[in-house]
């Protein structure tokens, strides 16, 4: 279901007939149109994706992807695990408590880590803020508008969709919808005079990863790659065809639950109630769906419990 379809089925939950600038704005539809998206799959893990790190020779602590939500392959002993491979051997060290690498205290340098730790970012984790000006005026097309920076390398900088984005010029706020290439990015903004971009406009870019993994012993050798396959949020919708890659029913599903978050934030419980029930049913259906299909298929090495 498209941006535009969700934002109308949220509407319809909250009874209003259209967006406006006090009661149901359009980054306030969005963000728990977001917020609840994310809730969903926290609980029915239904998305999943893979991710490559590469070692750098000493580090042991590697920044996760912005839409992180949890490790996803177990090995057939139940424990979450990732691939380290260097090319020739592959092994496959297993999740552990971060306060078993802290009170191990490993200093020397191995070839392959005995396991990892997953645990939020700290402070001196956070990625530099990206700052600059646009190059061009940006094309804008149902509510995502293109940045170019052809002074800046947005792969190489690492700006992930999810990474909140303002245009300091309009005073406007987004998000990081997709990066189109190493110059352009595709963005949703909010609340600014024009939300859009001009030439020589300012933006800053702040990132939205929150969480990091850590390895037990300090790699020996760089450019050896950890492959981590992980449980991630969705792509956000925040404009008009922004797509999630779930049935229509799940979709409306998670609109009435954005409609309970919105509606327990103007302290409107009753109507609250109704649509988190609605929103609850659903998960509930797709994790005994998910559940009746890995007893079925014989789950073997890979069970997962659903409730």
């Amino acid at each position: 279901m498209i941006g535009k379809m969700l934002t109308r089925q949220f509407l319809q939950a909250i009874d209003t007939m259209a967006m406006d600038t006090e009661y149901a704005t359009q980054f306030k539809t969005y963000e728990c149109l977001d917020m609840a998206a994310g809730i969903f799959f926290r609980e029915t893990r239904l998305l999943h994706r893979s991710v490559e790190i590469k070692t750098v020779a000493g580090q042991q602590s590697y920044n996760l992807p912005a839409d992180f939500i949890d490790l996803y392959i177990q090995d057939s002993s139940g424990r979450y695990a990732v691939r380290y491979d260097d090319g020739t051997t592959q092994s496959y060290p297993a999740l552990r408590q971060y306060d078993d690498i802290f009170l191990d205290n490993r200093t020397d340098r191995k070839d392959y880590p005995d396991y990892f730790a997953v645990t939020e970012i700290s402070p001196d984790d956070v990625p530099t803020l990206i700052s600059g000006t646009a190059s061009s005026a940006g094309t804008t097309s149902g509510g995502r508008s293109v940045l170019e920076d052809t002074t800046k390398n947005f792969v190489t900088l690492n700006v992930q969709p999810r990474d909140m984005i303002g245009n300091d010029t309009d005073a406007s706020v987004g998000i990081v919808l997709d990066v189109v290439s190493t110059t352009k990015l595709g963005v949703a903004l909010f609340e600014g005079t024009k939300n859009a971009w001009t030439k020589s406009d300012a933006y800053s870019i702040r990132s939205a990863i929150r969480q990091k993994m850590i390895l037990s012993d300090p790699p020996l050798t760089s450019d050896y790659v950890i492959t981590v396959p992980y449980v991630c949020l969705p792509a956000p919708v925040y404009w008009d065809y922004g797509v999630w890659p779930i049935p229509d029913t799940s979709c409306r599903a998670i609109a009435d639950g954005a409609a309970s978050l919105f509606k327990t934030g103007k302290m409107e419980y009753v109507e609250a109630k109704a649509l988190s029930s609605l929103f609850a049913d659903e998960i509930r259906r797709i994790k005994m769906e998910m559940g009746m299909r890995h007893l079925k298929q014989g789950t073997g090495r890979h069970r997962r419990r659903y409730f």
